[in-house]
């Protein structure tokens, strides 16, 4: 054969080699985002070996590119749970056995969730949703024009944040039943840099004020005290006289003495520098290349856990339960674990595509 009829042959070897994968790659653009994501899903068999590291401005690409359906339990939840996921753009009733009681795909990612009374409160895009806890039927949708990051319940209604670089904290009233009554007004100055939290606390409100890489108090005279730094705080809850934070890119639970600012590491990864509670932003940030393997896309970091690991890996929620359990959203592990008092791991609920928020339904 002459070198041009070998080169001729290569050539069509090529176009055939390529000529698919390119009509394959146009077929997946020209997808919606949530029908490509499950035929990756399927394709992959729903995950890979470890969670992908992107680093703490990119996020990471985890197990799940779609949301399986089936979700496994390892242990006993004595309750049933509502998760909202990120990228699988779900909020899901679980009941303690492991079935999906609800299921619903919201039109973004969701960025939040409350419980107001018998609502299940989300914010995604622009829109406030509200669904029945029973059901996950869609009560009520608001669009408030502001594109948000988070949300927080109070006595008079909702605190919603902005997805702004200097933002206030707005509030969306409901009247007892859960009914929007007023639209939003701002009820603090901009000074929050992309909050993704808030609770109330004394009069005014605990904020975590996510990438100004702190939690601060907001009093009812407009004053502003930093209360504890941490590294991306995504989620609050007090317990007792600490506040706890899920501090996601120190893949920590961290527990602050709101008198003594004590620190503690409730539950996080055990690598240095994100297993000593004396770490802060500034070392954390130094030091988090130290703790990923490998290059380009297989990257991953140590934190990244197999089931029954203690290691939290980008925990984004926390919830309290009763009888001292502790429920964290283990976002970048794609799993819920719930911890009892002593800290140990109760059980753990898999299958889901990046876990922001876990809610135990408590009556």
């Amino acid at each position: 054969m002459s070198s041009r009829s070998r080169m001729a042959s290569f050539a069509i070897a090529v176009v055939l080699i390529v000529l698919p994968l390119v009509v394959f790659g146009i077929y997946l653009a020209a997808m919606d985002v949530d029908t490509r994501n499950r035929l990756i899903a399927e394709s992959t068999n729903h995950h890979f070996p470890k969670s992908r590291y992107l680093g703490a401005a990119d996020g990471t690409i985890g197990r799940y590119f779609g949301s399986p359906e089936d979700v496994t339990i390892h242990g006993y939840i004595p309750v049933d749970v509502i998760v909202a996921q990120l990228q699988g753009r779900r909020i899901s009733r679980i009941s303690q056995s492991g079935d999906i009681v609800w299921s619903v795909t919201t039109r973004r990612s969701p960025r939040g969730l409350e419980r107001h009374g018998n609502l299940m409160i989300t914010v995604m895009g622009k829109e406030v949703m509200a669904l029945d806890i029973e059901d996950g039927r869609e009560v009520w949708r608001v669009d408030t024009g502001i594109v948000l990051n988070g949300l927080a319940s109070t006595d008079e209604g909702l605190l919603v944040l902005p997805f702004l670089e200097a933002g206030p904290l707005y509030l969306l009233r409901l009247s007892d039943s859960g009914e929007v009554v007023q639209d939003l007004e701002a009820r603090t100055e901009p000074i929050f840099r992309y909050p993704r939290h808030a609770i109330q606390f004394e009069g005014g409100f605990l904020v975590a004020d996510t990438q100004a890489h702190q939690v601060v108090f907001r009093g009812l005279d407009g004053q502003v005290q930093t209360i504890a730094e941490a590294f991306y705080p995504n989620h609050l809850a007090i317990a007792g006289d600490e506040v706890w934070i899920a501090e996601e890119h120190a893949n920590r639970i961290l527990a602050v003495n709101l008198e003594t600012g004590e620190r503690r590491i409730v539950a996080g990864c055990p690598v240095s520098p994100f297993d000593d509670q004396s770490s802060f932003p500034e070392r954390i940030e130094n030091e988090e290349l130290t703790t990923i393997k490998g290059f380009w896309i297989f990257r991953t970091s140590e934190c990244a856990a197999e089931p029954g690991e203690r290691s939290l890996y980008s925990p984004n929620g926390l919830a309290l339960g009763a009888f001292g359990k502790l429920y964290v959203a283990d976002t970048d592990n794609h799993r819920v674990v719930v911890f009892d008092k002593d800290g140990e791991i109760e059980a753990e609920l898999h299958g889901f595509n990046n876990p922001i928020r876990v809610l135990p339904i408590e009556e």
